[in-house]
């Protein structure tokens, strides 16, 4: 898991399970988020997955959005999207 950008690219966040080869790719904003800007933050992490060469073709890819406040975060995940905002992590505990 880490950061990851090559030629002016960027994504905040990759995770990969060698295993299953399952990859999930991020976009952290510190900032609200409304339903349409992390639409448009899914679909430029879809447009930049094919850059990172690990299984291409082969892998289960996943996309998500961490934010400060996400509005309409339950529609996307019904979409099937990672979608966490600090609410969701009030509750976790170390």
């Amino acid at each position: 898991m880490g950061r990851w950008w090559h030629k002016g690219e960027e994504i905040d966040i990759v995770a990969l399970n060698k295993e299953t080869r399952e990859i999930a790719i991020f976009e952290c904003k510190w900032s609200r988020v409304d339903e349409k800007r992390a639409e448009r933050i899914l679909d430029s992490l879809k447009n930049k997955a094919p850059l990172l060469k690990w299984y291409n073709g082969k892998r289960k890819e996943y996309y998500g959005v961490v934010g400060k406040t996400i509005e309409g975060k339950e529609n996307l995940r019904e979409k099937g999207y990672l979608v966490f905002d600090l609410k969701d992590l009030e509750s976790v505990s170390f």
